[in-house]
């Protein structure tokens, strides 16, 4: 278990962020999601390990979650990946291993509600739970400006509606022609279905690249011209 840090004494930080709560690597190998039900680890090529949220425990340094299999400490303070400075560092243990990065929503990143819209964007998915999609092929996802967004993770289409309120995108009535498809565009395919249909909370991170994420997994997707 991680220590509790300095629990005493008042408050003096914000309460625990609105879920879902992101926080990354620096080399993108892992992802962390906390909602309202699950706290759930994304390893680079690796299934996401999930487990139920206990009750928070909160002090004067930060948060703490601790569950049978992920351990998480949040400290409230900056971090650094790159040029991007983030609220929180944030230590997990995860089945006994060590685990540092950042959370919360960097500074230099501007909250949709600040201007960032989608509308009529292109994107490269470049990783799809910390794993990268291979250099060549179809990996692409578009936002219209009438609500609509379509995908492709190496071979079949995918398409449906998406909705933006605050830092969450929300999809509905996705669809997917039916292909039979090789790997890994079978196994990114499913991986990314599951993420798709769950509410994701929106990050722009170092480079413009835009990070979806949720407790089913992450993509990380890379502006196209």
């Amino acid at each position: 278990m991680i220590a509790p840090l300095l629990l005493a004494g008042c408050l003096s930080h914000p309460p625990p962020p609105d879920a879902p709560y992101h926080a990354l690597a620096a080399d993108s190998g892992w992802n962390l999601v906390i909602d309202d039900q699950h706290v759930t680890f994304i390893p680079a090529g690796q299934q996401p390990i999930r487990q139920p949220r206990p009750p928070v425990i909160s002090g004067v340094a930060g948060d703490i979650y601790q569950t049978p299999r992920i351990d998480v400490n949040i400290v409230h303070g900056p971090c650094l990946i790159g040029e991007r400075a983030y609220p929180d560092s944030v230590q997990l243990r995860v089945d006994g291993r060590l685990h540092t990065g950042c959370g919360g929503v960097p500074e230099t990143a501007s909250a949709p509600e600040d201007g960032i819209r989608l509308a009529d964007t292109r994107w490269r998915v470049a990783l799809v739970n910390a794993r990268p999609t291979p250099p060549v092929g179809d990996f692409s996802m578009r936002f219209e400006g009438d609500g609509d967004f379509s995908a492709r993770l190496g071979c079949n289409s995918i398409g449906g509606q998406y909705r933006i309120d605050g830092r969450t995108l929300t999809t509905a009535n996705v669809v997917s022609t039916q292909m039979g498809c090789p790997e890994p565009a079978a196994s990114f395919e499913q991986q990314a279905g599951l993420i798709f249909a769950r509410p994701m909370s929106i990050e722009i991170a170092e480079g413009g690249r835009l990070v979806l994420a949720n407790s089913a997994g992450s993509l990380s997707l890379v502006p196209l011209a």
